[in-house]
């Protein structure tokens, strides 16, 4: 009895190990398939991949109108290359921020924001769409990136749009809106000319506070639609 069981044990354990070995083997066999299927998925549109990395720099003005209605890569470069042309700015702006509504890919809208933020005033034209932009659009970098675009053109237009971020809870969107609205008014609210953000205990910037208060007391009851330069209380109209 002793025997027989032992032999049965034996050959027990000699089976479980020939199925561990034909499940490894089956394991195996299904990796390799799975990414080979992967690998075909992904060649699918090789070209297109490969076209949207290698994009080459535009050389000539009309290169980069071409690539603002090129593929994603041909966008991002030619978006970044306009602002070697400051002198056709008024040309090349509409092209641009044409992408804002018809291009959804992130690293595209991200290189019009910036790069409309270091055109700066010559980028007023853009402010609306920069507005809609910053109600349309959740994502971090693109809420930054135009709050700070926005103080750059210097447009009045913006300030109410951006005194709507002096209230969110993220106390670096609302220390970025305070510092443009800082830049457009000509204001300096407290630590608005330093460097970065000075965070309170309570999780706001100092900056955005102060530019609340003013919010609060003076800037609301501006007319900031009115033509010119100057701020116009709405109850003097």
């Amino acid at each position: 009895m002793l025997t027989t069981c032992g032999c049965n044990e034996g050959n027990l354990g000699e089976r479980l190990n020939w199925v561990k070995k034909m499940l490894k083997g089956i394991l195996k066999t299904l990796f390799l398939v799975v990414s080979a299927i992967f690998l075909l998925v992904g060649c699918k549109n090789g070209e297109e991949i490969l076209s949207q990395t290698s994009a080459p720099h535009p050389t000539s003005i009309d290169q980069v109108a071409q690539y603002l209605d090129g593929n994603t890569s041909e966008k991002i470069e030619g978006t970044w290359a306009a602002l070697e042309y400051p002198e056709e700015y008024k040309f090349l702006i509409p092209l641009i921020t044409h992408n804002i509504y018809e291009e959804p890919n992130l690293s595209v809208q991200i290189a019009i924001v910036k790069v409309l933020g270091q055109m700066g005033v010559q980028a007023e034209v853009a402010v609306p769409d920069l507005i809609w932009l910053l109600e349309n659009e959740k994502n971090y970098q693109i809420q930054e990136n135009t709050l700070f675009a926005l103080g750059q053109t210097q447009n009045k237009k913006a300030v109410p749009y951006l005194a709507e971020y002096l209230y969110v809870e993220n106390e670096i969107l609302s220390g970025i809106s305070a510092k443009s609205i800082a830049k457009i008014t000509g204001l300096e609210f407290q630590d608005s000319n330093k460097e970065g953000l000075i965070i309170t205990d309570a999780g706001i910037s100092t900056v955005a506070m102060d530019a609340r208060q003013w919010w609060e007391e003076t800037g609301q009851y501006i007319n900031w639609d009115a033509e010119g330069e100057s701020f116009i209380l709405k109850d003097s109209q």
